[in-house]
């Protein structure tokens, strides 16, 4: 089973990781506007947005648009501090 993942931003490091997990993860389509990367997840059968850049996410009518058509949106953030133990 592959997972369909869409790309929002231009990471290509990121994109490579991605599929360097092949048969499971399969990037379809990488975007570099929200409205295109909206449509990639309509017009495609896609399982998962990738928000790759925290300034591209989406205005939350189409996070829900998005998500009515079973498209798990995923906001990648590296910025992010681990909790402290």
């Amino acid at each position: 089973m592959s997972i369909s993942v869409v790309v929002l931003g231009q990471d290509p490091d990121l994109v490579r990781r991605i599929e360097s997990y092949r048969g499971e993860l399969m990037v379809v389509r990488v975007c570099q506007e929200i409205p295109e990367a909206v449509a990639a997840c309509t017009s495609n059968r896609v399982d998962v947005l990738l928000v790759a850049e925290p300034g591209l996410m989406p205005a939350m009518e189409q996070v829900d648009y998005v998500q009515e058509r079973d498209v798990v949106l995923v906001l990648l953030d590296t910025e992010v501090s681990p909790i402290p133990g």
